[in-house]
């Protein structure tokens, strides 16, 4: 099988000041309540990390892109981070509309400086919000596609939600056994999963947290993770 490839880079830097991230659109607000590398690869180049300070957080979209990626090919996401590297493989034939929604993002740049905002140790990691507080978005919606074919497990990836068919931006990456407690509100669509790497996932879900008081849980990241995502079509 053909496989076509676009190349995502994520870079986790530590910055001086605190950015806030709490996710208030209506998933997963505690690891009770309802709510994935190849071999490794050269480190991220200093020049390579973001200036979050530079990051166009206004940039948004009449509507949702239409699907242009092909059912028939595999698609997999070379993610490279300060802390190690990971692959994605999308689930373009079971989640065409999610899975060309994140490379639509993706190659317009819309991640480029944003933060995994909210981290739960055993839980998820979560990201993909302009505006670093939960309730940011691409300025569209698009429809589920349920229900989930896996279980909530390690290294599935899902997009965050306040509702049937509000899908935009924000996903999550599952890390541990706690969000087996997902798999009895299956509300969320999955797009992705780790293949390669999950331990790099897993240092970032262990990263020390503070309280947030927006979501009356510890999920903020003492010290800010950041991503940045380029796509190569």
């Amino acid at each position: 099988m053909r496989k076509r490839y676009f190349q995502v880079t994520m870079i986790l830097a530590l910055l001086t000041t605190m950015i806030g991230g709490v996710f208030s659109t209506g998933y997963a607000k505690t690891t009770k309540p309802i709510g994935i590398t190849f071999p490794s690869m050269a480190p991220v180049k200093e020049t390579e990390k973001p200036f979050i300070l530079a990051r166009d957080h206004a940039q948004r979209f009449k509507q949702a892109p239409k699907v242009t990626i092909s059912n028939k090919k595999t698609y997999i996401a070379d993610v490279y981070t300060t802390a190690g590297t990971f692959s994605i493989e999308l689930f373009n034939r079971i989640a065409p509309i999610a899975s060309n929604n994140f490379v639509f993002l993706s190659n317009h740049h819309f991640y480029d400086g944003d933060l995994f905002f909210r981290t739960i140790k055993n839980y998820i990691v979560q990201t993909g919000d302009p505006l670093q507080n939960g309730t940011g978005g691409p300025g569209y919606t698009w429809p589920d596609e349920l229900p989930p074919h896996y279980a909530y497990t390690a290294g599935i990836v899902a997009m965050a939600n306040s509702g049937p068919n509000t899908n935009g931006s924000q996903f999550f990456i599952v890390t541990a056994h706690d969000a087996q407690v997902l798999n009895q509100n299956p509300y969320y669509t999955q797009f992705e999963r780790v293949i390669h790497g999950l331990s790099v996932v897993d240092k970032i879900a262990n990263a020390p947290v503070t309280y947030n008081p927006m979501m009356n849980e510890n999920s903020k990241p003492r010290k800010p993770i950041q991503i940045v995502i380029r796509t190569l079509a």
